[in-house]
């Protein structure tokens, strides 16, 4: 973990690190337990859409990198004493 928060932001890795927990902790004890067997057609389905909206929450809300260009502008506006 700390390697992965010195390469990356902090608001990206920890859910990222939690999601992944989460899903391979389901995901074991379904095939440790053999509780996937169990499942009906429906709870197979909706316990597919369930991960698909844990993993997909993190990918929404990962931040993105910021266009250079506004980056080198934002920096020679606060330069000359300017605010956006």
């Amino acid at each position: 973990m700390n390697t992965a928060l010195k390469m990356y932001d902090a608001l990206f890795i920890i859910p990222m690190l939690q999601v992944i927990w989460l899903l391979f902790g389901v995901l074991g004890g379904g095939i440790f337990y053999d509780e996937f067997r169990a499942l009906s057609t429906t709870a197979t389905i909706m316990f597919t859409v369930g991960i698909l909206i844990l993993v997909s929450g993190v990918v929404l809300l990962a931040p993105r990198k910021k266009d250079t260009n506004t980056q080198r502008e934002n920096k020679l506006l606060i330069e000359d004493g300017r605010s956006m």
